[in-house]
């Protein structure tokens, strides 16, 4: 059996902790406001949890993979592990609690924790297998800098962009053409297509 690396075990038993208390607050009807999401902009203690298990992630990956080397069999690991998060993501994502528990295709959201987990998984393992530090350093600056230029700076449709909420938002724009109605919301997708970008970075950190 493989040694377990305690601190990371800690961090995630801890990181499951707050996600419970997050789902399941006993009641909807009067939930304390640091367990709900912030509406668009700024942050609560519920919006770490997330990125807390991307950095589990990484933290891993590095467990994991400091002593393999980038090979066929590596690479098939990875893809392999990859494709069971995305499926098992999406399995879940086709079912609901009520009658008749499956979802019509349409409704289907494509996007979810679990495939924004094994894309970041996928991304960042194959990063750290073939870069050094100094250069997963600079993918990291590259991927934020790149994502905020692209959202703050490029225009949309002749509009200038923005990073609220809105049709001329990079991010949504892109989910919403793309992903159409398998999306978690009308107009967005928390676990959307762009925003997998600073996700990866969360992981290479």
């Amino acid at each position: 059996m493989k040694e377990r690396v305690v601190a990371v075990d800690i961090f995630r038993g801890l990181t499951i902790v707050l996600m419970i208390l997050v789902n399941t607050p006993g009641t909807w009807s009067a939930v304390y406001p640091p367990l709900l999401h912030a509406d668009w902009h700024g942050y609560t203690p519920t919006d770490l949890v997330f990125p807390f298990f991307l950095f589990i992630v990484g933290t891993s990956i590095v467990f994991a993979y400091q002593h393999k080397t980038p090979n066929r069999a590596t690479h098939r690991k990875i893809i392999v592990r990859t494709l069971k998060l995305l499926g098992l993501g999406l399995f879940l994502g086709a079912f609901m609690i009520e009658f008749p528990f499956i979802k019509n295709f349409e409704s289907i959201r494509f996007p979810g924790v679990l495939q924004r987990i094994g894309v970041v998984f996928f991304f960042a393992s194959l990063l750290f297998l073939h870069c050094n530090w100094r250069v997963l350093i600079g993918i990291c600056i590259a991927i934020l800098l790149g994502y905020w230029i692209w959202l703050g700076f490029i225009p949309l449709n002749g509009e200038a962009p923005t990073f609220d909420r809105a049709p001329n938002n990079w991010a949504n724009y892109i989910d919403l053409n793309l992903l159409g109605t398998h999306m978690y919301k009308d107009d967005y997708d928390p676990e959307g297509i762009l925003s997998s970008l600073p996700s990866i970075a969360t992981a290479l950190l």
